[in-house]
């Protein structure tokens, strides 16, 4: 991981914010990862349905099937 992104997350850190995260391979895992190895726990993870593909997060995982899709929820980008 880049040293700009990990200065940026460590900012995140240093204000205690929550952060989200997504369960794909790549950069979701790791920054999950990095998260991981600071033992921060305030960490939401975005998984789809009733399977996480990569949660390392021991926090709550926020799960999305077809009836609360961000469209359904109101939620636009």
């Amino acid at each position: 991981m880049p040293a700009e992104v990990k200065n940026r997350i460590d900012t995140m850190l240093e204000k205690g914010f929550q952060i989200l995260g997504g369960d794909a391979k790549g950069a979701d895992n790791a920054v999950q990862r990095y998260l991981a190895n600071k033992a921060y726990g305030n960490v939401l993870v975005h998984c789809m349905e009733n399977h996480c593909r990569n949660n390392l997060a021991t926090g709550p995982l926020a799960r999305f099937g077809l009836l609360n899709t961000p469209a359904v929820l109101g939620i636009t980008r």
